[in-house]
């Protein structure tokens, strides 16, 4: 070989000679091709045996349906309650809450997981166990641990567990409640699948879950979304048991669909305490009037009003009762600027009364308060108080009560000059009844008073009426329109696994036969000598 070409082979990183060598150490080991990659996908079928699945469940619920009787669609619709995009947010939030899973958890039975123990695997059940465990832990170190739980007999159980280091077992009777320094329970054994020895023969476990637990999990395993262009949220939630977690998305929804209806009793609540207030007070201003005229009719003997003065009567009752109804709404605003002074964030509704059905203006400002509470309570879960954008969403709240506050009191002083102009007329028409007797005169001021008490006690009593068929009618705002179903196997990827642990015994076995071959070969010719 000349120098040129031992340079130009010297310079190549891979050449026909090392391909050659490496053909050779692969078919000297070629038994290696067969053992190595065996063994790996032996292994990757235990470990694809030995992975939890997961599975997925979904649930759809409608949070405004146009189907359903709203009964106050305009108040809400004022107020900001349930606009059609914009408390989306607000109620995926809900949703989310700790408080929420909590209720929904505690109508389920989570707090304990069962376990079969085979051989190479331990499997989780949700049901269909021959037996149902409720235990009080009174050793609060022993929550997340294991016990095992064996079959003794159609009488006896055993259960074993570490306490301090220490394996205790104990024996005890199903359908008994039982006592231990560490726990109480009372097993039930439901009626076995197959005969006792087989069952007795099976190594069972459970595990008792604190609250936290519970909660924690389905919070970081929950997912929930907005569907595009519509009021729809999508919830799903990833469980080993799909059948557990379908069940609790059900549940979920129940307790918030009875969660969307408070906010409306909560109304209804307060129109009707106010009503029933207002009511009180009348009641006892008529049983008054009537008390005094009957005293009257009795020292004076009058038992008509004269016919002349029929007319002027009856003006002055009619503004004696526009005056009463100024009066009512005066003080329904003053309770309404109590109201917004002392508003807190999780009260942050009105009763229906408080709104003024002639007040357009009225109406815009409270829904404009209401959203900007809303706002607030939203920013409180995902910033501090210092944060500047709640700094001024502060700020934007004190003024919007600021100006709510001034218009009130504005429309206090401007029915409260209605009110002395009603004043004028009453003492108007009072002078046009001087010529009345004094006892006939009497007799009818006191009447006139009866009757406008009267009219605005048959007001209140219709109010009431209305108020109260308005609850019987109230349904829920919010509806599921797709039951939780189960979507599948999140990882699923069985092929995939195999594949990889495939890829990797050939690997190792290309390895390992160069490596034989390069220390435990025998030498064939000079050239190998050489090399």
């Amino acid at each position: 070989m000349s120098t040129s070409q031992l340079k130009i082979s010297n310079n190549k990183i891979l050449s026909i000679e090392d391909l050659k060598w490496v053909l050779k150490a692969v078919l000297k080991g070629w038994y290696l091709f067969l053992i190595i990659p065996a063994i790996s996908l032996l292994i990757g079928v235990f470990y694809n045996y030995k992975i939890i699945p997961k599975y997925t469940s979904k649930i759809e619920i409608l949070l405004k349906s146009n189907e359903v009787y709203d009964y106050q669609d305009k108040l809400y619709s004022n107020v900001g309650f349930y606009s059609y995009y914009g408390d989306i947010t607000n109620q995926i939030r809900v949703i989310t809450s700790y408080d929420l899973i909590q209720k929904a958890l505690s109508k389920l039975n989570f707090k304990n997981s069962y376990f079969i123990v085979g051989r190479l695997n331990t499997k989780e059940f949700y049901e269909g166990l021959p037996f149902k465990v409720d235990i009080n832990l009174i050793n609060k170190n022993l929550y997340e641990k294991p016990f095992d739980f064996k079959i003794i007999d159609e009488n006896q159980y055993q259960i074993s567990y570490v306490s301090n280091g220490n394996e205790v077992l104990k024996k005890h009777y199903f359908d008994s409640t039982e006592f231990t320094v560490d726990y109480s329970i009372n097993t039930k054994l439901i009626k076995l699948s197959s005969n006792l020895n087989s069952v007795s023969k099976i190594n069972y476990r459970f595990i008792t879950h604190s609250d936290n637990y519970w909660v924690n999990k389905i919070l970081s395993n929950l997912n929930v979304q907005n569907l595009e262009y519509t009021s729809i949220i999508s919830v799903e939630l990833t469980d080993e048991i799909p059948n557990r977690s379908r069940v609790f998305l059900d549940t979920l929804a129940s307790v918030y669909i009875d969660y969307t209806l408070q906010n409306q009793f909560q109304i209804n609540e307060n129109t009707l305490k106010y009503i029933n207030n207002q009511l009180k007070n009348v009641v006892e201003i008529i049983d008054s009037i009537e008390f005094d005229l009957q005293n009257v009719r009795e020292e004076k003997g009058v038992l008509d009003i004269d016919r002349e003065s029929e007319q002027y009567f009856r003006q002055l009752m009619l503004h004696e009762s526009n005056k009463r109804k100024l009066q009512l709404k005066i003080k329904s605003l003053e309770n309404l600027s109590v109201y917004i002074l002392n508003v807190k964030d999780e009260n942050i509704l009105p009763p229906s009364l408080y709104v003024l059905d002639d007040d357009i203006y009225l109406e815009q400002a409270l829904s404009k308060f209401y959203n900007s509470q809303l706002s607030k309570i939203d920013l409180l879960y995902g910033v501090n108080k210092n944060h500047q954008a709640l700094k001024k969403l502060n700020t934007s709240i004190a003024k919007q009560r600021k100006d709510l506050l001034i218009y009130i009191n504005n429309t206090i002083d401007a029915m409260n000059e209605k009110t002395i102009d009603q004043d004028a007329e009453i003492e108007f028409y009072k002078k046009l009844v001087k010529k009345v007797p004094k006892s006939e005169k009497d007799l009818e001021s006191i009447s006139r008073k009866l009757q406008v008490n009267e009219k605005l006690y048959t007001f209140l009593l219709e109010k009431r009426a209305n108020t109260y068929i308005a609850r019987s009618g109230i349904i829920p705002q919010t509806k599921v329109i797709e039951k939780s179903r189960i979507l599948g196997r999140v990882n699923s990827q069985y092929e995939y696994i195999i594949l990889i642990f495939f890829v990797i015994g050939l690997m190792l076995s290309l390895i390992f036969s160069i490596i034989k071959y390069k220390f435990f070969g025998h030498i064939e010719n000079v050239k190998e000598l050489s090399a």
